[in-house]
């Protein structure tokens, strides 16, 4: 949805490397050229143990469990109440709940290293279905809710070929029938997660689904406390890890339709990440990226019915990305990318 950013980037740089089981990543290619001596095999550690996801506690400060960090609560600021009537936005949960929810995801992406421009091939569109359902309301009230993805698939896209394309489809395949289990208040705060990921699934697709988990934060759009009216702005700030980078999102909403079932947003988003090294499956082992800098923005409408967590979004996002990529000798490229998103989603409630 709104704060999906690195997920996505992740998606599109994990679908373009597998578009073809040939193909180098940019990473590869220029670390390759700068020291010919350290040739290193892309092939995937099947072996490697796989360890269980743990559960994410937002009651908790930030500390690293397996990789993935406990995030910390997100904070909501009003900065503009509005005009009168004033009306609390809550959601409203009911134990019979169910609804589909589907995002699609087009995106452009250029890549530099060494000061040119690297051939990755075309990043093929990608579309996203998943089935909510209610397990549960508890005191609060809070909404124990199960998430199962129904689909995960590559859309036909100029530059794809078909080959490509069912390639792609059958490696993201194993993907369906993956459950997430949430637990989420009546003003939109994500207070637990826990991501159910069978064993047999490989590093690329597990990693995409490990980065979801922690993009879930950030799925529902987090109301104010007290009593708002048309007019009204707020900002949530919260950070995520993904892709194994910390990231600080902050998200400004303008609330410019408000009803009994509902409210339609404008929204405007900025990301920035701290230099840091993170590890990453597409590279060679013995080879390090190192994140020089982050910077993303982006603005969108969301349209909210108060009876359905799966909200209906448009957002254009652009993340730009500095990086050092290194080998086990010491010779290291830079490699800068700039990715134009479009994200559509749409939720249809059933129950």
């Amino acid at each position: 949805m709104k704060s999906n950013v690195s997920l996505i980037i992740f998606l599109i740089l994990t679908i373009s490397c597998q578009g073809s089981d040939k193909k180098e990543s940019a990473g590869d290619q220029k670390v390759k050229k700068t020291d010919s001596s350290d040739k290193i095999s892309k092939k995937s550690d099947a072996s490697k143990k796989v360890d269980s996801i743990p559960v994410v506690d937002n009651k908790k400060t930030t500390v690293k469990d397996h990789g993935i960090p406990k995030l910390a609560k997100r904070k909501t600021t009003i900065k503009n109440k509005g005009k009168a009537p004033f009306q609390k936005l809550r959601y409203k949960f009911t134990k019979d709940y169910e609804s589909d929810f589907g995002m699609t995801i087009s995106s452009k992406t250029k890549i530099q290293a060494g000061g040119q421009e690297i051939n990755h091939g075309s990043v093929p569109d990608m579309k996203i279905s998943m089935h909510l359902r209610a397990k549960e309301i508890k005191p609060g009230p809070i909404l124990s809710v199960e998430y199962t993805t129904t689909s995960f698939v590559m859309l036909p896209s100029p530059g794809i070929t078909a080959a490509q394309l069912e390639s792609g489809n059958n490696a993201l395949n194993i993907l369906k029938n993956v459950k997430l289990y949430s637990e989420i208040d009546n003003i939109g705060q994500t207070l637990s997660l826990k991501l159910d990921i069978p064993a047999t699934i490989p590093p690329h697709q597990r990693n995409i689904m490990e980065n979801m988990q922690a993009q879930f934060e950030n799925f529902q759009v987090p109301f104010p406390s007290e009593a708002v009216g048309e007019g009204a702005e707020w900002v949530s700030t919260m950070q995520t890890f993904s892709s194994h980078i910390l990231v600080d999102n902050t998200l400004y909403f303008k609330l410019v339709k408000l009803d009994k079932d509902g409210v339609t947003l404008e929204v405007k988003y900025e990301q920035r990440a701290a230099s840091q090294e993170y590890p990453s499956n597409m590279l060679p082992p013995g080879t390090t990226m190192t994140l020089n800098k982050l910077e993303g923005s982006g603005k969108g409408t969301i349209k909210i019915k108060f009876n359905d967590i799966a909200a209906d979004s448009k957002v254009h996002i652009t993340v730009k990305t500095e990086n050092t990529v290194s080998n086990k000798s010491g010779k290291s490229e830079k490699m800068n990318m700039n990715n134009e998103i479009l994200v559509v989603t749409h939720g249809k409630k059933l129950k």
